[in-house]
C-alpha cells in the first residue's frame, strides 16, 4: 500500500475511533488542500463514481480485520 492511501486510511480510521464522521464534502476538500487537484462535482455522476473508487481499496483492505465499511464513514 502506497504511503498516500495509508495515510488516508489512518485518518479515517483515527476519526473512527474518536466517534466522529466526515462528509463527502469534507472529503473533497481534504483531497483539493492535498493534491491541488479540483474537486469532484458531486452533481456529476462520473465524479461520484470516483469517489467510490477512490474509497473502495480502503474498504477492501480493511473490512476483513476491522469488520467496519469505512466508506460508510463518509
Amino acid at each position: 500500500m502506497g504511503s498516500s492511501r495509508r495515510g488516508r486510511t489512518i485518518t479515517f480510521l483515527e476519526r473512527a475511533a474518536a466517534g466522529l464522521d466526515t462528509t463527502y464534502t469534507d472529503l473533497n476538500h481534504e483531497l483539493v488542500e492535498r493534491t491541488g487537484e479540483r474537486g469532484f462535482l458531486f452533481d456529476n455522476p462520473t465524479d461520484r463514481a470516483a469517489i467510490g473508487h477512490l474509497l473502495e481499496p480502503m474498504v477492501r483492505e480493511n473490512y476483513p480485520t476491522r469488520g467496519a465499511l469505512l466508506s460508510v464513514l463518509v
